[in-house]
């Protein structure tokens, strides 16, 4: 039935809210291995969705991805006087963009060698030329946001995870994320309508303050 193939998301390991500041000061130990897993395990889904939207193929954006994490590791000791017009937000966003765009580059070259030519690009979505620059690109500053809003929902989902019976987070899924009717949920997972409108007011007012405590930790 349909609640074989809804299961909870992988556990947040960190489920402790802290802010990205505690941890950006963490990371400029480079042995400090735990806080570099919880970087990635936090981003990492982040940065591969922004490359997929891009335009990048899976492999393309996975090397791309890879590459944010070394640019990342390498610029982390100047990171408080590169984002001060900004913040960790957007900083990660320009990362994140120049290494699309090298892998944007390294598509031209490739397709050079194959056809001897210049391609005039018609099949890449994003000028590659606006990528190096992300500060004059509203194109990719959208997909990011779109992808943030996206990361900002799936921590709060996973940290809702970790705080609610399972087969609650398994009826909220099916109701919002499958969009099914209560009465489909009710006969799906044999819990009694009633008790199936309770437990969706109950978790989305929990899902909604746990959402505003991620978005609080991370865009401040």
């Amino acid at each position: 039935g349909p609640s074989n193939h809804v299961q909870p998301m992988s556990a947040n390991k960190h489920p402790n809210l802290e802010t990205r500041w505690s941890l950006v000061r963490r990371l400029k130990d480079l042995d400090d291995h735990e806080s570099w897993t919880t970087f990635y395990d936090t981003y990492a889904n982040l940065i591969y969705g922004f490359a997929l939207k891009t335009g990048l193929s899976h492999s393309e954006a996975q090397e791309a991805l890879q590459e944010t994490v070394i640019e990342v590791s390498k610029r982390i000791q100047r990171f408080h006087a590169e984002c001060k017009a900004g913040s960790f937000k957007s900083w990660l966003c320009k990362v994140a963009s120049w290494k699309i765009g090298d892998q944007f580059k390294k598509r031209r070259r490739h397709q050079r060698l194959l056809d001897g030519y210049e391609p005039n690009g018609q099949d890449i979505d994003i000028n590659p030329d606006l990528i190096p620059d992300p500060n004059t690109s509203a194109a990719l500053e959208r997909l990011w946001q779109t992808e943030w809003e996206t990361h900002l929902i799936t921590r709060s989902l996973n940290a809702l995870g970790n705080q609610i019976p399972t087969i609650h987070y398994q009826i909220f899924l099916l109701l919002t994320r499958e969009e099914l009717s209560p009465t489909e949920v009710s006969k799906a997972m044999d819990y009694p309508v009633s008790r199936i409108y309770v437990i969706k007011h109950r978790v989305a007012r929990r899902f909604t303050k746990l959402y505003q405590s991620i978005l609080h930790q991370e865009e401040n």
